[in-house]
């Protein structure tokens, strides 16, 4: 299993941002106004603490970074919306890459916890309706987020 010292402090970082990509990449394919942004946030951050019980090593070690950190390591972020989303997919490939070059065991775990939290980001938050009445749990344009997703990470949805 990998460890930080295994990676630059780049690819450390890339990876570390990983599961905000991948969650912010779903918030942005529909924006769920400032309720449902919390509650997607949440979820990111949720899937990330829970994340310190993994079996993975790495996946572990990202995660118990990320909470001993102050805050949680964020890919940078252009102004336009459609700008990011391409941003963070590419943070995410490129993350994805790192792993395959240095540490191909840990690529499986490593997908599977990012599918993971955009999974848990796109449920966290009603699509749609009113005051929290109808709408629906996973939108169209989340789920062809998770589509894209799944695509980039080699895992099955």
């Amino acid at each position: 299993m990998a460890r930080q010292s295994d990676f630059t402090p780049e690819e450390w970082r890339t990876l570390a941002a990983g599961p905000m990509a991948a969650g912010m990449y779903v918030i942005l394919s529909q924006l769920s106004g400032p309720v449902g942004l919390v509650e997607e946030s949440w979820a990111i951050a949720s899937e990330v603490r829970d994340a310190t019980r993994s079996e993975n090593e790495l996946v572990r070690a990202i995660a118990d970074a990320d909470r001993a950190a102050a805050r949680h390591v964020l890919p940078e972020m252009p102004g336009d919306r459609q700008t990011a989303r391409v941003r963070l997919l590419d943070g995410v490939r490129e993350a994805m890459a790192a792993l395959g070059a240095k540490a191909p065991a840990d690529v499986d775990a490593y997908g599977q916890w990012l599918y993971a939290v955009a999974e848990k980001t796109a449920a966290a938050a009603k699509e749609g309706g009113f005051l929290g009445i109808g709408g629906t749990p996973v939108s169209a344009a989340e789920k062809a987020a998770l589509a894209e997703l799944a695509a980039v990470l080699k895992v099955k949805p």
